[in-house]
């Protein structure tokens, strides 16, 4: 990840360098919601269980397809917990 992170602020501007703690957290977000190749996942998704809404999702307002707002809290934490096991036993079996 440290590797990645480094080449992704070598991307920045020079004056931007000067300033890079004010970047890190949207770098740090981007990597995150990015698919890996290892596990086939983002860690985002593997973290939560979904994967992020994003601003430009809201903008145009694309629906995740995990969307639990027709469901009640009891069942979308049950699918959750099945969704994360599943998940995490994919990312072992591809390590």
């Amino acid at each position: 990840m440290n590797r990645i992170l480094l080449n992704m602020m070598g991307t920045l501007e020079n004056d931007q360098k000067r300033n890079w703690k004010a970047y890190l957290p949207a770098l740090v977000h981007a990597y995150n919601c990015t698919k890996h190749d290892s596990t086939g996942y983002s860690p985002y998704c593997l973290m939560f269980g979904r994967e992020a809404k994003t601003t430009l999702d809201v903008q145009f307002g694309v629906q995740p397809e995990d969307t639990w707002s027709g469901t009640s809290l009891t069942k979308y934490i049950e699918d959750l917990c099945e969704r994360m096991t599943y998940a995490q036993q994919l990312a072992i079996k591809s390590q």
